[in-house]
């Protein structure tokens, strides 16, 4: 092998995963950073900040990647142009992700996150996959094999645990109970945005965070909230671009080197990377129910990942704006 083919070896052994763990860290700072927002700002603020500042931010990376093709081809193909023809039908998929992934479950979400300790919310989000494989076995008919409804067990475990933990006792806890119906929506998103075929992942996450932010501000101030301080709104727009909206571009260009399946492994740590800087910055301790959670979770995380698809079937591509870009797995047709 060449010096050059050698280096270049080398550089994608280590760039890849620096580029997965990356997008974690970036999404796991959503957490601890929007609980400390809450505490002065109302959640219809909160939601419609961050992801505007994702709609922002991805915005910005459109023109400049348009520009950059532009500059290396002169004469740039239809698909550089971003000239597409657009079925009305995946307007009417993309109205339907955004209305249930962008706006009704972060406003659970973040009700949730009020009432519940940031470590605990961060451990709940995994649930996130659960309720996505459920609404694709359950509403779209795709095959779910046995491995997955073992990682579906062992999260729900992880769950309990979590949602019983705040009360002391066998009560369920409400914020925990918000934070999972969050996940709910969120696992509805992902199935109705795969079903989006002429955007690109980086097109349908932008409009979802410019959609989902203006409404969620025009519904603040239809019930006569008002926004926060400029400070705060600019700490909130910096939150957002950098948790929904560089998260996924760091993601989708981990995916170039390492595929679906590695890159979902290093990006599942994001929401055990989530509760590690929650607990720093509330100055707590994890007790023995949290640690005991986030095991079972972290089985069900590695099970959801190392799923092998023995069956034939294809998906279309599906990105996010939200906590993270779950179903990586699916970027990619078979």
């Amino acid at each position: 092998m060449s010096e050059r083919g050698r280096s270049g070896s080398e550089r994608r052994r280590w760039v890849g995963p620096l580029l997965a763990i990356a997008a974690a860290l970036a999404f796991a700072l959503s957490v601890p950073a929007s609980k400390l927002l809450l505490r002065d700002t109302s959640q219809l603020a909160v939601a419609g900040l961050l992801y505007l500042g994702a709609g922002l931010a991805l915005t910005g990376f459109r023109i400049v990647s348009r520009a950059s093709r532009r500059r290396v081809n002169s004469r740039p193909r239809a698909a550089d142009t971003g000239v597409t023809v657009r079925g009305t039908s995946d307007w009417a998929w993309l109205a339907a992700a955004t209305l249930s992934g962008a706006v009704a479950a972060p406003l659970l979400l973040l009700w949730g996150l009020r009432a519940t300790p940031g470590a605990t919310a961060s451990l709940l989000i995994s649930f996130e996959a659960v309720f996505t494989a459920l609404w694709a076995a359950g509403l779209f008919k795709e095959h779910v094999v046995a491995q997955v409804w073992w990682a579906v067990l062992a999260v729900t475990a992880g769950g309990v645990l979590l949602g019983l933990e705040g009360g002391g006792s066998w009560g369920v806890s409400l914020g925990a109970l918000a934070v999972v119906g969050g996940c709910a929506l969120w696992g509805l998103d992902n199935n109705l945005t795969r079903n989006i075929v002429t955007f690109e992942p980086s097109r349908v996450a932008q409009l979802k965070g410019l959609a989902a932010g203006t409404v969620n501000l025009l519904l603040l101030l239809a019930v006569g909230g008002s926004l926060p301080r400029w400070p705060v709104v600019v700490f909130a727009l910096i939150v957002g671009g950098l948790s929904y909206g560089v998260s996924l571009v760091l993601f989708v260009q981990a995916l170039r080197y390492l595929g679906s399946t590695r890159t979902s492994a290093y990006f599942g740590a994001g929401p055990f990377f989530a509760a590690g800087i929650s607990l720093v910055v509330d100055r707590s301790y994890p007790t023995l129910s949290l640690l005991a959670a986030a095991v079972l979770m972290l089985v069900g995380t590695a099970l959801m990942i190392s799923e092998q698809h023995v069956h034939e079937h294809a998906h279309d591509g599906v990105a996010h704006t939200h906590w993270h870009v779950p179903d990586a797995e699916h970027r990619h047709g078979h």
